[in-house]
């Protein structure tokens, strides 16, 4: 079993946290199958949210 490192986080506004070894393994074929299928459900209805932003915190802040 891994051990992740519960203080292992990127740095910057939007903070998440760093790749980690790990492995699922589904109990059954079928439980294997509905997770394939959620997943590519969930990929293609968040689909939309694709892309790179151009906001940035500077443009917020205001100037003084």
């Amino acid at each position: 079993m891994v051990q992740p490192d519960i203080w292992a986080y990127t740095d910057g506004e939007n903070t998440r946290p760093q790749p980690f070894p790990v492995k699922f393994t589904p109990r059954s074929e079928r439980i294997r199958e509905i997770v394939l299928e959620e997943a590519k459900q969930a990929r293609e209805e968040l689909s939309i949210y694709d892309g790179e932003t151009r906001l940035r915190v500077e443009d917020f802040i205001p100037v003084k």
